[in-house]
């Protein structure tokens, strides 16, 4: 199987057509590389890279997340994975207390 990009813990998924499709445990990353880069910038393929959620919430400070409108490519928020989570969090927390109270 695959491993993790930061501690190497072996993560466990389903492959697809020879690739990795979903991981149990872990991120499926993936970047086509940039003009500035001086390892990778490639115009055909990308990168493929996997993180565990472990070292996901650890370093969530310095995983940006974006959200884009679904229409045209444009930018509309971005913030850190550790902001997304806490949202994320909250929303669920908030639905549990509704369904709570519909009892």
């Amino acid at each position: 199987m695959v491993k993790c990009i930061s501690c190497g813990k072996e993560l466990k998924g389903e492959i697809c057509e020879g690739r990795v499709g979903m991981l149990y445990d872990g991120l499926i990353c993936e970047t086509r590389g940039n003009y500035g880069s001086t390892v990778f910038d490639l115009e055909d393929g990308l990168l493929q890279f996997y993180l565990c959620d472990k070292c996901a919430v650890a370093k969530g400070d310095q995983i940006e997340y974006q959200r884009f409108e679904r229409q045209r490519p444009k930018l509309i928020e971005k913030w850190s994975f550790t902001e997304q989570r806490k949202k994320e969090d909250e929303f669920y927390a908030n639905q549990k207390k509704n369904a709570d109270k519909a009892k």
